[in-house]
């Protein structure tokens, strides 16, 4: 199913009906335990180097479009903290992909180095 929408994906890019690519929802914690129960979005965890994921990076860096991300790279609750390696990700990313304009959804839930950090890239 997803390699079904990435090609529609890039036909839409290419007959030029859209442009730029998201919100991709990479990671997103179970937010019950912090809403007391309420909510019903499980846990999202995906391969942030998922090939689908570079392909569509590819994909915006040749035709410079933005992207959004939603990568939630710490949780409290579990005290689950991610930071490194979103950092080392999103570098290595806009590196590669100079052309594409990164949108990090969620940049609140990392300290102010980090979002320091993403800023300067």
């Amino acid at each position: 199913m997803a390699n079904k929408e990435l090609n529609i994906l890039k036909q839409q890019i290419k007959n030029g009906d859209c442009k730029g690519i998201g919100e991709v929802g990479l990671r997103h914690y179970d937010k019950r335990a912090k809403l007391d129960g309420r909510g019903s979005q499980s846990k999202v965890w995906m391969d942030l180097n998922h090939p689908m994921i570079l392909d569509m990076l590819l994909l915006a860096n040749q035709y410079s479009l933005p992207i959004i991300f939603h990568i939630e790279p710490v949780y409290s609750v579990t005290g689950e903290n991610y930071i490194r390696e979103v950092k080392a990700w999103y570098k290595d990313k806009c590196l590669t992909c100079p052309k594409v304009t990164f949108i990090a959804t969620h940049r609140n839930d990392a300290t102010k180095r980090f979002r320091r950090y993403i800023y300067k890239l």
